[in-house]
């Protein structure tokens, strides 16, 4: 029951809402049917017909309707008023009012006569059309437009094309064939262009400090076999040192020792004959491989020749040494 009841006292006050929204709109027309009859017989024309289309828009009447179209055949709008006194014509016959349709039917003939009408030809693949700014479907194109007289623009558009608009100019009871020119094509898109921002930066590398005469003749891999080499020789020496060492250890060991027994200097000089002949061991082998593979290298790299320098550099933040050459 309480459903029931809230459910037809939420339609009542729709209802209400409406009807209070219809009588505020036909209030509103009503004031700007009187404004736009003051206008009028002021002889402000375009403001009485801008007031009496607001509201019909508001509230649509027969005596609105009759009185907008002759304001618009006052301003000129030949067109424009054929077309509402059309619309006078078809709603006065559904509503039986006799005299307003035939008034209306005469005011039609009448301005038939007058119409100026534009014939167009629209070039093929025209996309969209408009006259003043309102679109015309593509069934309105090759139909005679009523229009009124004065100054008209036509705009239209293509994929791929520039847009287009022409100006004409309608003469009342006259009727003009305009035929608009072809579209050209857009303009191909700008291809990317580099731009260098800055310029390159360029190293500046001034003559070597040491004159020719000084510089290191043979290619890297003879340098690289002679360091190699003399890592090899140091290791070598060092390990004929420790060897010697080793062999003087051991004599202390032989002196201080007695059996498995030795004092605390022969065990010490034990202890030191060990470490001296693992590390000579080591060193003569180390000190082996690296002379031969230096040898290897110099006796490899003897087959080419080149020059090998130092020079200073200036870089945009700093400096140092560059090494150039020839191989």
């Amino acid at each position: 029951m309480k459903t029931t009841t809230l459910f037809a006292s939420t339609l009542i006050g729709l209802f209400l809402a409406a009807d209070v929204h219809a009588q505020s709109a036909a209030a509103t027309a009503e004031q700007l049917f009187r404004d736009a009859n003051a206008l009028l017989a002021k002889g402000q024309t375009h403001d009485a017909c801008t007031k009496f289309a607001e509201s019909q828009k508001l509230d649509p009447q027969l005596g609105t309707l009759l009185n907008l179209a002759t304001c618009h055949e006052k301003e000129g709008k030949a067109a424009t008023a054929w077309s509402e006194f059309s619309e006078l014509v078809d709603q006065a016959g559904r509503q039986q009012d006799k005299k307003r349709l035939t008034y209306g039917k005469r005011k039609v003939a009448e301005l038939d006569s007058q119409l100026p009408h534009l014939q167009l030809r629209v070039p093929a693949g025209t996309a969209e059309l408009r006259l003043d700014g309102v679109v015309l479907g593509e069934g309105a194109w090759s139909s005679l437009l009523p229009v009124d007289p004065g100054d008209h623009e036509l705009a239209y558009s293509a994929p791929g094309k520039r847009p287009g608009s022409v100006h004409a100019t309608a003469v009342r009871g006259s009727t003009a064939v305009l035929a608009l020119p072809p579209l050209t094509d857009e303009p191909a898109a700008p291809r990317p262009v580099l731009v260098v921002l800055s310029p390159p930066v360029v190293l500046d590398l001034p003559p070597p400090l040491l004159p020719r005469a000084e510089t290191h003749e043979g290619s890297p891999w003879r340098t690289a076999g002679f360091v190699v080499g003399g890592v090899g020789v140091v290791g070598v020496g060092i390990g004929a040192t420790l060897g010697v060492l080793a062999l003087g250890s051991k004599s202390t060991v032989t002196q201080d020792c007695n059996g498995n027994r030795c004092s605390s200097a022969g065990l010490s000089a034990a202890s030191s004959a060990k470490s001296q002949a693992t590390a000579s061991t080591i060193g003569f082998v180390a000190g082996g491989v690296c002379a031969a593979a230096g040898l290897t290298l110099v006796l490899v790299g003897g087959r080419g020749g080149g020059t090998v320098g130092l020079a200073p550099a200036t870089l945009t933040h700093g400096g140092g040494l560059a090494t150039y050459g020839t191989f």
